[in-house]
């Protein structure tokens, strides 16, 4: 179980990661 735990994270992270740039392009297309 405890070699899950960095996948959890990592997946966690990206998808932070993809959600910040999301919105960031979003932001550019909208100006």
């Amino acid at each position: 179980m405890a070699a899950i735990k960095p996948v959890v994270v990592f997946a966690a992270l990206a998808f932070l990661v993809f959600h910040l740039v999301e919105g960031r392009l979003a932001s550019e297309l909208q100006l």
